[in-house]
C-alpha cells in the first residue's frame, strides 16, 4: 500500500489500529476515548463513517491501484444500527472486497465492538481516476 491512510492528518488523531490486511480484506481498530465522544455516552457517527471509510479503502486500493495512492472514495453507504456506548474499549471494521471491475471495486464492512455486538455496518464504493484525470 502506498499511502498510509492511518496516518494521515485526518485520522491520525483518532489513533485506528490495523490488526489485519490482505489486498483484499482489512481489520481497522478504534479506540473508544473520550477524543471520539459524540452526545454523551456515545461515539460519534463521524469517527464511525471514518473507521468505515478507511477500512474500506485499505480493503480495495492495492486491487484496484497496487502500490498506488490515487483510490479515491465514490460512495458510502452507512447504516448505524445503534449506538456505541464509550463503555466499550474499542469498536472494530471488518472490511472485505466484495467486486472489482476496471477502475471501480466495492467493499463491505461490518463495525463490531470485542463481544460481538453488531454497530453499523456498510458499503462503499471506490475508484482509480482515468490516466488522463
Amino acid at each position: 500500500m502506498g499511502y498510509d491512510v492511518v496516518s494521515c492528518p485526518f485520522a491520525a488523531p483518532l489513533h485506528l489500529v490495523n490488526l489485519d490486511t490482505a489486498p483484499d480484506r482489512t481489520a481497522l481498530a478504534l479506540p473508544v476515548t473520550s477524543a471520539v465522544e459524540g452526545m454523551p455516552g456515545a461515539v460519534h457517527g463521524t469517527a464511525i463513517a471514518t473507521l468505515v471509510d478507511t477500512a474500506c479503502w485499505m480493503a480495495v486500493s492495492d486491487v484496484v491501484d497496487p502500490g498506488g495512492d490515487a483510490v479515491y472514495t465514490k460512495d458510502i453507504h452507512l447504516r448505524y444500527l445503534t449506538r456505541v456506548p464509550m463503555t466499550v474499549d474499542r469498536i472494530v471494521a471488518e472490511a472485505n472486497l466484495l467486486t472489482r471491475g476496471g477502475r471501480t471495486a466495492v467493499a463491505q464492512a461490518v463495525v463490531t465492538d470485542d463481544t460481538g455486538v453488531v454497530y453499523a455496518h456498510a458499503t462503499a464504493s471506490f475508484s482509480r481516476p482515468h490516466p488522463s484525470a
